[in-house]
């Protein structure tokens, strides 16, 4: 049967793998696992997509993958260049399309407006993402961006951007927000969903982060300022969130005023009445970041944060001088911070590194970096992602083919398994898996990776 053709496929090519070695391979991997390549922005037939996929995200074993894309032949249910949101179970090899209504006799009907940013939980039943659409719930009949969770075993399509169901006038579930809601993160039980809200009219608006809560029908600001016990007043950016849901990860500005402004990664701890600052050097009082810091990435129990970073004084004085952006990891209950983006032999990145996700336990990050010295055999030129395990001090190259030749073009986004060993990530390389032909970006997982 066709479900069970893309994980016949895999497992045949990983044992094609194992018998093959690592012939070529530049990535030191190890023969002992045998990494497998492959494509996860695919139909049900194993047809590529007809154009750019993006936002990958995958669940805690590395099964599913969630993405947004434009493409008109993923579903037979969408044939518009709107952007939707799609699930791949790389087990069965089936794609759906997620971005709909709830379901009744017949499949909801597909969003009427663009939809991005999808998140999944740890076992892939729920997808959180945003969108423009006017359909996807009774209650939202205007255009402004708003946050959905769908829950893919019953089909039903929940609005998260409401007020908290305090006001029995408002209804059981709480009245929808007025303004916009962007950029949703899930814990790993699809409870909590965090998301960024405010008036996005100005260049620099007063957005904040939110929690809700699914299960109580609650929702409040927990990007509160450390300075001032309040909310932030200038933009908060990068939410991010524990599996847990009990810590909050962001980045605002530390000082609004120029030219003082700057912006820095913060950490809220539920329990806690204000977040503090992840961005500084070792040390409970550290050096707060001396130039921007942005997107991190949470490990599951909230301890460790991932985070990019152009500061410079971040390390001891001396030892970051390679004048490229760098990927640190802050362990907020020792208050120690470490920069990962490193090549094997411990020296430093000679080329920007972004873009941090991090494994459950905070051993493990993947980043995105420019360096052609991060592993032996980098000389494709272009932008690869790459895994650090922290405590091993390894880096290993992920964007590269099964038998590890690196791609011939640049790769990014990565989304980590909770274990580490699967990394999703986006690239417009043509190389990477065979019968590639679409010429625009997919989405790739490769592992695994130990």
């Amino acid at each position: 049967m066709r479900a069970g053709r893309g994980g016949a496929a895999w497992a045949a090519l990983a044992l094609s793998a194992a018998l093959a070695g690592c012939e070529g391979n530049t990535n030191n991997d190890s023969v002992a696992y045998f990494a497998v390549t492959r494509r996860a922005s695919l139909n049900s037939d194993e047809v590529e997509a007809n154009e750019v996929c993006s936002s990958p995200s995958i669940s805690a074993d590395g099964r599913f993958v969630a993405f947004a894309s434009k493409a008109t032949n993923l579903h037979p249910d969408d044939n518009d260049l709107q952007t939707d949101v799609f699930v791949r179970d790389l087990q069965t090899g089936r794609t759906i399309l997620a971005s709909r209504a709830t379901d009744g006799a017949a499949p909801g009907a597909k969003a009427n407006g663009d939809c991005f940013n999808p998140k999944l939980s740890a076992d892939g039943r729920f997808v959180a993402f945003d969108s423009v659409a006017t359909n996807l719930h009774p209650d939202d009949a205007d255009a402004t961006r708003d946050v959905f969770l769908r829950d893919l075993r019953t089909g039903m399509t929940l609005l998260v951007s409401r007020e908290s169901a305090a006001d029995p006038v408002a209804g059981p579930d709480g009245a929808k927000l007025t303004m916009k809601s962007i950029a949703p993160v899930l814990s790993a039980d699809g409870r909590y969903v965090a998301f960024l809200y405010g008036d996005g009219s100005a260049a620099m608006f007063p957005v904040n982060v939110v929690l809700r809560d699914m299960q109580q029908r609650t929702l409040e600001t927990v990007s509160i300022n450390p300075f001032t016990g309040t909310s932030f007043g200038v933009d908060c950016q990068d939410p991010c969130i524990s599996a847990d849901g009990g810590h909050i990860a962001f980045t605002s500005i530390d000082d609004p005023m120029p030219p003082t402004a700057c912006r820095q990664v913060f950490v809220r701890d539920l329990l806690a009445p204000t977040a503090v600052i992840a961005s500084r050097a070792s040390g409970a009082a550290g050096n707060i970041g001396n130039q921007a810091s942005s997107r991190p990435a949470l490990s599951s129990d909230g301890l460790w944060v991932a985070f990019e970073s152009d500061a410079t004084n971040l390390l001891d004085a001396g030892l970051d001088a390679n004048s490229c952006r760098d990927i640190f990891v802050r362990n907020l209950g020792t208050h120690t911070t470490v920069r990962v983006s490193n090549a094997n032999a411990g020296t430093e990145s000679m080329g920007a590194s972004y873009w941090p996700a991090i494994s459950a336990d905070g051993r493990y990050v993947a980043f995105v970096s420019q360096a052609a010295n991060l592993v032996n055999g980098d000389t494709n030129g272009v932008a690869d992602v790459f895994v650090r395990d922290t405590v091993g001090r390894t880096t290993v190259r992920a964007s590269v083919r099964t038998y590890g030749s690196e791609a011939n073009d640049a790769s990014g986004v990565p989304a980590l398994a909770a274990d580490g060993v699967y990394a999703a990530f986006t690239s417009v390389a043509t190389d990477l898996v065979e019968g590639d032909h679409n010429n625009t970006a997919d989405i790739f997982v490769r592992g695994p990776l130990r």
